[in-house]
């Protein structure tokens, strides 16, 4: 009896163990950047987003509509005038919202994400200077 409750207790940590997936964003092999409130594509930012991560709010102001983004669609990427902007966006399922962060023009940005278990960690990081400009990148062998 006492070994079955050893394998069985075994079992659960096992099982427990092995359910803690980690999941790291990537770099989509192509995107269509959609201009904000007039950025011009010669004296802008652009912001493009991992695989899987969805843009619907800039400013305040929503881009894409209530339907779409129930079914998981959304802008990959954004061209955006030089300056502070806010970002809001889904990942699956859970709002993202990243606070008022400054781009600079001509510079190209990559919002990034690993999701460990339940715990979803974001961040934006300029491709120009390879400089972290929100959050804290999260390295995963």
């Amino acid at each position: 009896m006492k070994l079955v409750k050893a394998i069985s207790v075994l079992c659960v940590l096992f099982f427990i163990s092995g359910c803690t997936s980690i999941t790291v964003g990537k770099v989509q092999s192509s995107y269509s950047p959609v201009s904000i409130d007039g950025a011009n594509v010669n004296d802008s930012a652009t912001v493009k987003t991992a695989r899987g991560l969805i843009i619907w709010k800039v400013d305040r102001d929503r881009k894409v509509s209530i339907p779409k983004v129930m079914f998981g669609k959304g802008l990959d990427s954004i061209l955006v005038t030089e300056g502070e902007h806010s970002i809001g966006g889904s990942l699956k399922g859970t709002d993202i919202n990243i606070s008022k962060t400054h781009y600079k023009s001509g510079h190209e940005y990559i919002i990034n994400y690993v999701i460990n278990g339940d715990q979803i960690r974001y961040w934006v990081k300029d491709l120009t200077n390879d400089e972290v400009i929100y959050g804290t990148e999260v390295l995963v062998d």
